[in-house]
């Protein structure tokens, strides 16, 4: 039973990612006037370890008036495991620190946050150029295209990623990974904040009007983590001069 440092309560995640940090958060009360309705302000701290490891706190220690809770905050980086925080309250009893109250928490490992971005795409086509900004404006000349794609794994593990590349002609016939070997998602690992770059050849530009182009971010998991959508291509069709275009020239025979 407690006489002077009452921990209160223990304010924790029930869960949290490895890697993540957690904060807890101790609440303490000065009960010494508990017997007498008066009390005395008392030196009180707090010390806490998750498995054998100490958590460092804010406050060494704090002058608490009578009735008065405080809250005493510590952290530390969640393992790769459960973990059971034990917390104990102490008090100054004028020439020593006394052990007065103890209390727990159980955290368990959550699954990370898996995040990540489409950091830019683009068009290849000649003889347009390389790196063009969709929409680009192209020529239906005939001539195979590539969409090009970044993208980065903003989790806070290495992941297994890939990106689902869809074509749409104007004519409505889509262009996807089960149809087209050269969509077929690659998928890779990638590390924390690393960017990968993918050219995609699609198809040729044998059509005119707006190509509409699905990109999706994926784990090796199928969990999406970014998207795009919209229009890659607009295609005109090319110019070819009819014999009324040309301009004959007189000549005179010697």
């Amino acid at each position: 039973m407690p006489i002077a440092a009452d921990i209160v309560k223990i304010d924790a995640p029930s869960s949290a990612p490895a890697g993540q940090q957690v904060i807890v958060d101790v609440s303490v009360m000065n009960i010494t006037g508990a017997i007498d309705g008066i009390g005395s302000d008392v030196y009180i701290a707090v010390t806490a370890v998750f498995d054998s490891t100490s958590i460092p706190f804010q406050f060494d220690y704090l002058l608490v008036a009578p009735f008065q809770t405080v809250v005493m905050r510590g952290w530390f980086t969640m393992p790769s495991k459960n973990v059971r925080v034990t917390a104990w309250s102490w008090y100054w009893d004028g020439s020593t620190w006394a052990l007065d109250d103890t209390g727990y928490v159980d955290i368990a490992m959550a699954a990370p946050t898996l995040t990540g971005k489409i950091v830019d795409k683009w068009v290849n086509k000649a003889p347009e150029g390389n790196y063009l900004p969709m929409p680009a404006s192209v020529k239906a000349d005939g001539n195979t295209f590539e969409v090009g794609v970044s993208y980065r794994n903003d989790s806070p593990v290495n992941i297994t990623g890939g990106v689902e590349v869809r074509v749409t002609r104007p004519d409505g016939y889509e262009l996807n990974p089960g149809n087209t070997p050269s969509l077929a998602i690659d998928w890779a690992g990638m590390g924390i904040g690393q960017t990968l770059v993918k050219q995609y050849n699609i198809a040729a530009v044998n059509q005119v009007g707006n190509w509409t182009l699905v990109i999706r971010f994926l784990t090796q998991g199928m969990q999406v983590l970014d998207t795009f959508s919209g229009t890659c291509l607009i295609s005109q069709a090319e110019l070819v001069p009819t014999f009324s275009e040309f301009a004959v020239s007189s000549f005179s025979k010697v």
